[in-house]
């Protein structure tokens, strides 16, 4: 039975991600994929919100994680950000690259400088962390 309240969405995903989908819902015990992505939203969104209460100067931690074949194209998304970073470290393991910026700043640069990184198709994940 469709709850009434719930759109119905119907979208592709690759072989990875459905594999990883289905891996993340027997692992975590979730009874639907469904579920699953609702969860997955909740989290994104939360993190948006608790992101866009601040004001003034924060600092923050920034991960970032991408391929190596897309670390210039990262390299030049952080240049717009050079005045928030105070700190950069750049590691490349064998699964790929990763970057920790710790930055500081007016809030609406750094939340700006989040979803520049987070909307980049060629990163891999993104958190944030305020001090």
């Amino acid at each position: 039975m469709v709850r009434k309240d719930l759109e119905i969405l119907s979208f592709s995903l690759g072989r990875e991600d459905a594999w990883q989908l289905e891996s993340l819902q027997k692992e975590l015990g979730i009874a639907s994929r469904s579920k699953l992505l609702r969860m997955a939203l909740d989290c994104l969104s939360s993190e948006r919100k608790a992101l866009e209460g601040y004001k003034g100067i924060i600092g923050a931690i920034l991960t970032v994680s991408h391929s190596p074949l897309a670390d210039a194209r990262v390299s030049s998304l952080h240049k717009g950000y050079e005045h928030l970073i105070k700190t950069q470290i750049h590691n490349t393991l064998e699964s790929g690259c990763f970057e920790l910026f710790f930055i500081e700043g007016e809030a609406s640069e750094v939340r700006k400088m989040y979803a520049a990184f987070r909307g980049n198709p060629k990163v891999r994940n993104v958190k944030i962390f305020v001090l």
